[in-house]
């Protein structure tokens, strides 16, 4: 992502650059554009820590960072008073959970699955409703208020691999369209023959 050179977008709303390859870090020209609502640089090659001055944009409700990020989560993010979405995960991130997350009343997604994250996963609030599996990935986090998750290790795929359990998982509601369309289609097909 450029660095410099980049002025303006102070009314921005929504920035949305998923799955494009970028590299670089969070650019600091990002901090002047405090009416974000969503921002989303998820499934890029982003690295660097994730800025504290995100915690300033109160009207952001989605923030989606799938990259290298690593450091911790700051304390900061707290201060997105309406977010909604907050998902970290796959990235490098360490440190614990920020129990401060817990004061974001709106928050009903969350995830840091498959960082390297530690300690003990924060109680209250909202946490109370996200399952195992947002916290994944991450054998040093703990709880003793979620049900025990078995760790599962991260799958990283080569570029062209094919995901035989996504095939799987999508291939079956299609097959089963595939097949009631072809029943319809035979019963109206005979209900016309006999008339």
């Amino acid at each position: 992502m450029p660095t410099t050179g980049i002025r303006g977008f102070q009314s921005l709303h929504v920035m949305s650059i998923d799955n494009c390859a970028l590299t670089g870090r969070i650019p600091s020209w990002l901090r002047n554009c405090e009416e974000l609502r969503v921002l989303d640089l998820s499934w890029n090659r982003l690295t660097g820590e994730i800025p504290s001055w995100l915690g300033k944009f109160d009207h952001l409700f989605l923030l989606d960072f799938r990259n290298n990020l690593s450091g911790s989560i700051p304390e900061e993010l707290s201060g997105m008073v309406n977010l909604e979405r907050l998902d970290l995960s796959f990235n490098n991130l360490s440190g614990s959970i920020p129990s401060s997350l817990t004061g974001l009343s709106f928050l009903s997604f969350f995830s840091v699955a498959f960082n390297h994250l530690q300690g003990l996963i924060p109680r209250g609030g909202q946490f109370l409703t996200f399952p195992c599996s947002s916290f994944e990935g991450n054998p040093g986090l703990y709880s003793d208020s979620l049900p025990f998750c078995e760790p599962v290790k991260a799958t990283y795929q080569e570029e062209g691999d094919v995901d035989e359990d996504k095939i799987a998982f999508t291939g079956l509601p299609f097959a089963i369209g595939m097949a009631s369309g072809f029943v319809f289609i035979v019963y109206v097909l005979m209900c016309c023959w006999q008339l």
